[in-house]
């Protein structure tokens, strides 16, 4: 990701964290498996103040993230942006340690 995608990326997670603050969060440690489809539901919440490009970057830079993938284990519960359970992991996605 080039620098000022990263920028940009980090300007949108503070924005997600300050309006959805049950759900997303500046620090990696406090993160959580998120709702499969989330992004629509960010798209229709937001109404423009994100673009969707923009959305994507972001949500794939949050998490591709070591700390937040390593919480996506099997039995592990999902969010939606109120912070509320949406589901739950299914399968171990969390990548092998080491990777």
């Amino acid at each position: 990701m080039r620098s000022e995608d990263r920028r940009t990326a980090r300007t949108i997670i503070e924005l997600l964290a300050e309006t959805f603050p049950k759900t997303f969060f500046v620090y990696a440690q406090r993160r959580k498996p998120l709702k499969i489809g989330i992004d629509r539901d960010l798209v229709a919440a937001l109404d423009g103040a994100v673009t969707e490009h923009e959305l994507r970057l972001d949500l794939g830079w949050y998490c591709r993230n070591r700390i937040y993938r390593s919480k996506l284990r099997k039995g592990a519960w999902r969010i939606d942006f109120d912070g509320k359970v949406a589901g739950m992991i299914t399968e171990n996605l969390a990548p092998a340690r080491g990777q």
